[in-house]
C-alpha cells in the first residue's frame, strides 16, 4: 500500500498519482512475474474523500501510459463526506 500524503505537495491529481507510478516502475519486472501466476491480480486505486460534491481532476495521456506499462488496473473510488450538520439532513432526504 502506497500512500501519497505527506510526500507530494501538491492538490493535483496526476502528482499524487505519478508519485505512486515512480515507486512502482523500479520494481515492474517483479510485478509482471506476480501477475504471470495463476489467480494474482494488481490494482492502482485512487481512493477521494471529499468535503465537496463537485470536484474535477484530470491524468494527463503521459500518466496513462506509463499506468498502462505496469499492466495493472486502474481504480477509483470516491467518497462524499458530510459535515456533522449535513449528517442529519442527509438521513432524512434533504438534497441542496
Amino acid at each position: 500500500s502506497f500512500d501519497s500524503r505527506g510526500q507530494v505537495q501538491s492538490t493535483d491529481l496526476g502528482d499524487h498519482v505519478l508519485w505512486v507510478v515512480e515507486q512502482l516502475e523500479p520494481v515492474q519486472i517483479h510485478i509482471a512475474s506476480l501477475l504471470s501466476q495463476k489467480d494474482i491480480h494488481a490494482e492502482l486505486t485512487i481512493v477521494f474523500s471529499l468535503f465537496t460534491r463537485e470536484w474535477n481532476a484530470s491524468l494527463s495521456p503521459q500518466v496513462l501510459r506509463r499506468i498502462a506499462s505496469l499492466n495493472i488496473l486502474l481504480g477509483v473510488s470516491i467518497y462524499h463526506l458530510s459535515y456533522p450538520e449535513e449528517q442529519s439532513e442527509s438521513a432524512v432526504g434533504v438534497i441542496r
